[in-house]
């Protein structure tokens, strides 16, 4: 029977961690998991993780990115939509449509390259 704890007592010993891996390939990734948790500096794993191609951060399940283009989308959509509404949609769509299309363009790149 493998658990977190195991894993956290056989942390130095690689030859049990390799016979843990073989025996029960998926519940060693759950475990190791859990492990990282609790001791996310340990270099062994740390190690393991890199190995399996486990996410050594955690991530949100609605990532930043979504969040931005969604906000851009509906300020874009105001944008265009709201002054629609006192000038004549045939004067106003060919003018500034485009442009407010390129600005939430712009604005997005602007904001991931700030942030990244």
């Amino acid at each position: 029977m493998m658990s977190a704890n195991s894993l956290m007592d056989y942390e130095n010993d690689p030859e049990v961690l390799e016979k843990l891996y073989r025996n029960q390939p998926e519940k060693f990734e759950l475990e190791l998991s859990y492990a990282l948790k609790q001791k996310p500096d340990s270099i062994t794993f740390r190690i393991w993780a890199t190995r399996l191609n486990i996410e050594l951060s955690q991530k949100d399940d609605i990532s930043p990115t979504l969040i931005t283009v969604i906000g851009i989308s509906i300020l874009a959509g105001l944008t265009t939509r709201i002054p629609a509404l006192f000038f004549r949609e045939d004067w106003f769509y060919p003018r500034f449509a485009p442009f407010v299309a390129l600005m939430a363009t712009a604005s997005y790149f602007l904001i991931k390259n700030n942030n990244g």
